[in-house]
Parts: C-alpha cells; sequence; structure tokens
C-alpha cells in the first residue's frame, strides 16, 4: 500500500471522528496528527519498507495486510522490532486473499498456545450495512469460492493456482539437517536472487530445508549466503538453464561456471541443455506433491520455508491462459524449487540424453 492508499478511508473516518479541540498540528501531505498531550498517529505506506524505520511505537495498525506484497518480511524485519522497546500492540486487518501470511497469524491468533495473539472474524453478513437484496444478488453473481472469501471472511485456496495439490498439512514438516550434501535449485535473477535448499530423505524424497530471497543481489552472493548458514556442507546446484549463458555478476563469467568454479559446488544438469517445457516442470512439481497414489514426495520447512510455502499457494496463472502470473514476484522462488524438483526428483522420464554438465 502507498501512503496515497493509506490516507484514503482512514484519514477521512479520522477526520470525521476526532475531536479537534485535542489536536495541536496536523499534516495531511504527510498523513500526521500530533495531539495536545504528546501522542503522535502516523498514516502511512508500506511500498518502500525501510522508510517506515525510526522511533518505537505504541500501537500499529496494518491495513488490508492481505494485499501487502512481502508482507512477512516487512512485518518480522521492519515493523515488530519498533514495537519491542515499548512493549506496543499490533492489529491486523484485512480480507482474505488466500493462504498467505495474512492467514498465518489469523490462524495464530486462533492457537491457545500463543498466549499473546488473538484473533477475531467479522463478515460483511454480520456487518448489517449491506442489504439482503445485495446479498442475493452477490450470490447469484459470484462463484461460491469468491462469495465465501468476499462476503464471508474465509480463507480459501486459489481456483487458478498454478500448484493446485500443494496443501500445508501435508507438506509443511520440520526436518532436521542431515547428511554433507544438500541440494539447491537457483533461479537466477537481480531482485530477487532466489534459491531453494533441501536434502533427500532416507526413501529418496525430498525434504526442503530453507528457500532464500536475496533483494538486488547476484550468483556470487547467493553462493556466499548458502555457504555461510550451511559451513562444511557440499552442494548440488539445479539453476536455470538460462544460466548457460546469462550474467547476474560482474567479471564475465557465466552463473553457471560461477558456480562450479566454487570448491564447494558442482552443477548436475539432470535436464535437456535447452528450457525446460513450462508444462514438463508444472507437471513435475506437482506430481512430487501428490502422485497419482495420493502420495506425497515433498515436505518444505515451516518457518525457514515460508518463501517457497506462500509461493505455492499463491502463484495462480493469468486469467483465462496457461501461464502463471508473473506480476506478483511468486514465480522466482517456486522456479527454484521446480528447477529443483527436474532435476533431482524428476518423475517423468525423457527422451534424449540424462548426465551432469560441469565447465
Amino acid at each position: 500500500k502507498t501512503r496515497r492508499n493509506a490516507k484514503k478511508a482512514p484519514w477521512k473516518i479520522f477526520k470525521q471522528l476526532v475531536n479537534w479541540e485535542y489536536v495541536a498540528k496536523i499534516s495531511e501531505p504527510e498523513g500526521f496528527v500530533r495531539f495536545t498531550n504528546g501522542s503522535e498517529i502516523q498514516f502511512d505506506g508500506v511500498e518502500i519498507p525501510d522508510n517506515l524505520r525510526g522511533d518505537g511505537l505504541t500501537k500499529l495498525v496494518l491495513e488490508e495486510y492481505a494485499s501487502w506484497k512481502d508482507g512477512k518480511k516487512i512485518w518480522d524485519q521492519v515493523l515488530r522490532p519498533m514495537l519491542g522497546d515499548r512493549n506496543g500492540r499490533a492489529l491486523f486487518v484485512g480480507t482474505p486473499a488466500g493462504y498467505n501470511h495474512f492467514r498465518d497469524v489469523y490462524v495464530k491468533g486462533l492457537d491457545p498456545k500463543e498466549k499473546e495473539w488473538s484473533a477475531a472474524q467479522y463478515t460483511t453478513l454480520d456487518g448489517g450495512i449491506v442489504s439482503q437484496e445485495e446479498i442475493d444478488a452477490a450470490k447469484a453473481d459470484t462463484n461460491p469460492r469468491s462469495f465465501r472469501q468476499e462476503w464471508e471472511a474465509s480463507f480459501e485456496q486459489l481456483a487458478n493456482q498454478v500448484y493446485d495439490y500443494f496443501d500445508r498439512g501435508t507438506h509443511v514438516k520440520d526436518t532436521a539437517l542431515a547428511g554433507d550434501r544438500l541440494l539447491v535449485g537457483i533461479d537466477f535473477n537481480l531482485d530477487p536472487m532466489t534459491c531453494v535448499i533441501a536434502q533427500k530423505d532416507e526413501k529418496g524424497d525430498c525434504e526442503i530445508l530453507e528457500a532464500l530471497e536475496l533483494n538486488y543481489s547476484n550468483t556470487d552472493e547467493l553462493l556466499e549466503e548458502v555457504e555461510k548458514r550451511y559451513p562444511e556442507r557440499l552442494f548440488t546446484a539445479y539453476p536455470d538453464p538460462s544460466g548457460r549463458s546469462r550474467h547476474t555478476s560482474a567479471g564475465g563469467k557465466t552463473d553457471f561456471s560461477i558456480i562450479d568454479d566454487r570448491p564447494r559446488w558442482k552443477v548436475d544438469m539432470v535436464m535437456y541443455r535447452k528450457s525446460i517445457p513450462l508444462a514438463d516442470k508444472i507437471n513435475n512439481v506437482q506430481a512430487n506433491l501428490r502422485d497419482a497414489n495420493n502420495h506425497s514426495h515433498v515436505t518444505i520447512h515451516p518457518v525457514n520455508g515460508v518463501p517457497l510455502i506462500e509461493a505455492f499457494e499463491g502463484l495462480t496463472y493469468v486469467e483465462g491462459t496457461s501461464q502463471p502470473d508473473k506480476t506478483g514476484g511468486k514465480d522466482h522462488v517456486s522456479d527454484a524449487g521446480a528447477y529443483l524438483l527436474w532435476g533431482a526428483f524428476n518423475r517423468f522420464k525423457h527422451k534424449g540424453s540424462i548426465g551432469t554438465f560441469a565447465l
């Protein structure tokens, strides 16, 4: 949300409700109010999260939190620390938008073990503002899933979800690090650079330990970060095939050669030397999530794997097409996971040679 959006409805309501006798200073362009007792209110947007950093907060309202891009990261890294020194409180408000970061905090509020959290649900139907005629018309014009989400505040899986076999109850599980070689799927993109780090379990299935997203980064920095997080481990990389000729780092070297030149890494390309067909890539992820016998072959760490969890839940097709929607930014880390599964956990047989590619 931008500052302009932050000031639309909340600012209008504030001006209607405030007792102006207690207002000492107000700046509508800046969305700022100071009261005669020294208290302050700031209406702001989150399009540039670092601009929010500053003095501590006593109370915080996260409006339309479900629609925030990188909402979990902004909360964890920017906003929550600002509440710490004052023991402040936060209120998350929004309309459900699938299984994303807003649902995560709502579920936490329902958990009796989370003593500092609580959750409440207020639907349009409960509000008494919308007429029954309008409600009946919406039911007639809207599919059941959308009606439950928009009118009944229900968290629904997206209808056009690319990886619709993904299920948190099945695929999100805590996993301990084991073995000395890890498998890393990499998507080459400057902002963000992404990778998915995994290991094979005793059955040969995929246990995803972590999903990393580094903003304004390059291949060298990504590899260094992985090595720092997993010291003394060896790594087999399953990168985006474009890395054979693509350069995301300085020095003129390709991304593949950068990986292969590092002592603890090797590039293992169990795929064609050309791009993977989109349908095959998606179908292989789906088959790992659930095969024809309803068996799952992949798990994801509940904390360290959050970027991939959110991507699998949130990546959708462009309406009316079979092309994933790239505008939400969820395609990068999901592609890193797809390259990993294609190279190391391929559940399809393909024509052509299969082998190791090294520079």
